[in-house]
């Protein structure tokens, strides 16, 4: 994680009024077969996020995570199809949502 960071953007729970969406990447900000993809700022340090969520016709299936991306890596997600990928590859991301009953925990993926 981003060493001495005490931003909003870095703990949950997070709220949407703490950043704003990002017209400029209107090309990942869509639905997709397999959820919905947004890009935001945040609002109080200005870092940059990608967050693919979720959910199905049942109730407590809801399911987003979503990783601070530079715009370098946004510009090489030519299409939503990558974005999770993306994600995942991280050395470390939020998940949360319903399905996980979570406001947002940290994940830190394994050493790559």
């Amino acid at each position: 994680m981003v060493e001495g960071s005490d931003c909003k953007c870095m703990s949950p729970p997070f709220d949407y009024r703490d950043s704003t969406p990002l017209p400029e990447w209107n090309k990942l900000n869509t639905c997709v077969e397999d959820g919905e993809v947004d890009v935001s700022r945040c609002n109080f340090c200005g870092a940059k996020w990608v967050r693919h969520y979720s959910e199905s016709s049942f109730a407590g299936s809801g399911r987003w995570c979503q990783a601070p991306a530079t715009d370098n890596q946004l510009a090489k997600l030519s299409s939503t199809e990558g974005v999770l990928e993306f994600i995942e590859s991280r050395p470390w991301y939020f998940v949360g949502g319903s399905a996980l009953q979570s406001a947002g925990k940290l994940v830190e993926s394994p050493a790559q």
